[in-house]
């Protein structure tokens, strides 16, 4: 139930709502829709069972607007829910809130039970889909409460199955499990065999996720020895897509090769076969678009390549039929592994291009749909983005000239660059958040002769590290396997935040000969003083700083700075003259945080050198920072306070004295100095926990400056010490003052 089960999600939502919450077949379609909104509602259902969910969308919002014309609250509620579902299906899920809000307040009106609950079960799942767990936990509980109150089995069914998907997104997967297991009870009182199927087949992924490998086949079974029961209509072909997807995660835990994983592949063949025979059977070319897809992984999986290939033809040639990009991308994206396994690498790196060029169209509905499932960008989709790179740095190591080459390097820097930015989005959930890149210099252009930029790729099998020197781009393959590496830097991690030992030193050794002994004689020989490392993944959680050669630490060699990609931040230095700041502070205990009893002299020691405006403890709200932000220019901003940056945006924040400072607070307080075209030149997160967490946590740090406009930030990688804080802060202050 990962990105790509998005559509057949959000497909059998759309079938179970119709069919547990008791809208009425309308009956046959008349000519005239235009005056019929009863016929208008039939045919959108006609059409969205086709897979043609934009005609179905205007034929429902026609509808609920005739409804409400004549006052027909709960037909117009009803028509607005439809709606809804086929802006879900079309990746437009805020639209699809709205739809349902106002789906809501009709419903209120009518003062239909049934519809007010059906509202608030929908908008329940329609919040799961955009990451806002919370409120879609909200209205899925009420109402559940409220289907159970007016006996509505068929509605209990659907909102337990929607639970247990929002167990399973909080990895909560025995929750998940009960909450599945409650909505095939309900949907055999309610005798509705589709959401007991559903249910089931959810079950099973979150039996497997939870590592319950038998459970999972059990519940599988008990699908497959059903599937008979179900009559042939489009809410079964999807189904039986999805059952063959979670049964090759079965088969990918099993031994290879063995009988039983052999069994497993050859009844997937026989379901997606089916499923290919259903959809053409039914005319529904979305359907038919996926089987093919999914039944050319499973070929492809099994070495047999051209076959594989052949499918991934007709599921891609099916998809342009239709307009499908978020189809269309992924079976490109498929092709181009294929011709790759069958050694056409030139061939593959044409097809990856536009497998990324199709997604770029589509990147905000990918990152949205991500969020259902707690899968991030770079765990899904962004994997096509690291593929291409690979394929490019090989290409570059056999190319005749050396101007070849280096034409394939910049495509595979710029490739992940694209990744980088998509990754921000994706943690922040705002494709707006690196629109400034187009208007700044890259890193490239602003470096001095004396500057490296080290840009390390962490590939599957080995480290790939892009060295731009004054004399130009090259490339150095270290033999690390990403996994391997990424547990080295994890460890590393750990042992440096312990203060009593130096058990860090190993692995600061270790990772000092992988990422820069390689490159040790480039440095000299051109002279470099300074590096900029543009980190990739969990090379985010380290300080680059304290890598060791078995002498001293990298820090004492060179000036070093990180920065979150080549063109995502204005590479501009700091003006040191005439610096304004604003300072902000907390010190006594609030919200359940301690005090911080050295955050005032931290602060008397800044504007002992700098002056500047103070907001401390009760005037440290954000009101008062949002009015100085947007009525003097302040080239600084000074925040001491607790915070914490985790894995989920909706989870980083900052503490001000009556509020928590969210990531989009932040964001609008320190982006106001954008429009006087005066970015602030430094924000200052001094606070005990800004980046503790992994490497999401330290890409959100990244991020900020990225996305409240900053051009700089200070902050820490992890816990530390409140007066150790104060000391190290006045002290870079202090030295910031002196002229560079």
């Amino acid at each position: 139930m990962c990105r790509r089960f998005r559509f057949l999600i959000i497909f059998v939502q759309a079938i179970l709502l119709y069919a547990a919450y008791g809208f009425a077949n309308t009956g046959k379609v008349l000519t005239e829709f235009n005056a019929n909104p009863d016929a208008q509602i039939q045919e959108g259902l006609n059409k969205f069972e086709r897979g043609e969910f934009e005609y179905a969308m205007h034929y429902w919002e026609a509808a609920a607007e005739l409804y409400q014309s004549d006052n027909k609250h709960r037909k117009a509620a009803q028509a607005l829910v439809l709606l809804a579902d086929a802006q879900k299906a079309l990746g437009q899920y805020l639209r699809a809130v709205e739809t349902l809000e106002s789906a809501r307040i009709l419903a209120e009106k009518s003062e239909d039970q049934l519809i007010i609950t059906t509202c608030l079960a929908s908008l329940g799942g329609t919040y799961l889909l955009v990451d806002q767990f919370e409120s879609s936990a909200k209205y899925l509980e009420q109402a559940l409460e409220r289907a159970k109150e007016i006996k509505a089995p068929a509605l209990a069914a659907s909102i337990n199955n929607d639970l247990g998907n929002l167990h399973i997104a909080n990895e909560r997967y025995k929750d998940a499990l009960v909450a599945f297991n409650e909505s095939v009870k309900f949907a055999i009182r309610a005798r509705n065999k589709t959401i007991a199927l559903k249910a089931s087949t959810n079950a099973a992924l979150a039996a497997l996720l939870d590592n319950e490998v038998n459970l999972a086949k059990d519940w599988l079974e008990r699908v497959v020895d059903k599937l008979h029961e179900i009559p042939d209509t489009h809410e079964k072909s999807y189904a039986l897509i999805n059952i063959a997807q979670t049964l090759g995660r079965i088969s990918n835990k099993a031994p290879k090769p063995s009988e039983e994983r052999d069994r497993i592949r050859l009844q997937m063949f026989e379901i997606l076969n089916q499923a290919i025979q259903l959809a053409r059977q039914l005319k529904d070319q979305r359907a038919l678009s996926y089987a093919y897809g999914y039944l050319s992984e499973l070929y492809a999986s099994t070495g047999q390549y051209q076959e594989a290939l052949n499918l991934s033809t007709r599921a891609i040639f099916v998809a342009q039929q239709i307009d499908a990009p978020e189809l269309l991308y992924r079976w490109r994206w498929q092709e181009g592994r294929i011709l790759d396994k069958q050694g056409q690498r030139q061939l593959a790196i044409a097809v990856y291009r536009r497998a990324i060029e199709t997604l770029q169209t589509i990147r905000h509905d990918v990152l949205l749909s991500d969020a259902y499932i707690n899968v991030h960008f770079q765990e899904s989709a962004g994997l096509v983005y690291l593929e291409l790179a690979d394929l490019l740095i090989q290409q570059a190591s056999t190319a005749d000239q050396s101007a070849t080459a280096n034409d394939f390097l910049v495509e595979a820097r710029a490739t992940i660059e694209l990744l980088k930015a998509t990754e921000l989005q994706d943690y922040f959930k705002d494709e707006c958040v690196t629109e400034t890149r187009s208007r700044l210099k890259t890193l490239e252009e602003a470096i001095s002769l004396n500057t490296a930029i080290v840009y390390p790729i962490l590939l599957p099998d080995r480290l790939e590290i892009l060295l731009t020197l004054p004399s130009g781009l090259k490339n150095i393959t270290v033999n690390s396997p990403r996994k391997k590496l990424i547990q080295e830097i994890v460890s590393f991690r750990d042992n440096v935040e312990k203060r009593t030992t130096r058990q860090y030193l190993r692995q600061a050794q270790s990772l000092y000969n992988k990422l820069i002994r390689p490159i040790h004689n480039e440095l000299i020989v051109n002279n470099i003083d300074t590096l900029i490392f543009v980190p990739d993944t969990a090379l985010g959680m380290i300080p680059m700083a304290a890598l060791h050669d078995g002498k001293d630490f990298l820090i004492r060699r060179y000036s070093i700075g990180i920065t979150p990609g080549l063109a995502l931040t204005d590479p501009a230095p700091i003006s040191r003259s005439n610096i304004k700041v604003l300072l902000n502070g907390l010190t006594v205990p609030v919200q359940g945080f301690p005090p911080l009893y050295n955050v005032s002299a931290e602060l008397d020691s800044i504007q002992s050198l700098y002056g500047g405006k103070m907001l401390q403890d009760e005037e440290f709200v954000v009101t008062n920072v949002r009015n100085e932000l947007s009525a003097r220019r302040y080239s600084v901003v000074h925040i001491a306070s607790h915070g914490r940056f985790e894995n989920k945006v909706e989870n980083s924040f900052l503490l001000t004295f009556d509020h928590r400072l969210t990531m989009d607070d932040l964001e609008r307080s320190v982006a106001l100095s954008q429009v006087r075209d005066e970015p602030i030149e430094l924000l200052t997160l001094s606070a005990c926990q800004t980046a503790a967490g992994d490497e999401r946590a330290a890409l959100g740090l990244a991020g900020v400056s990225v996305k409240a406009g900053a051009r700089s930030v200070l902050a820490s990688l992890w816990f530390i010490n409140d007066l150790a804080t104060s000391i190290l802060v006045s002290e870079f202050y202090r030295r910031l003052k002196v002229p560079s």
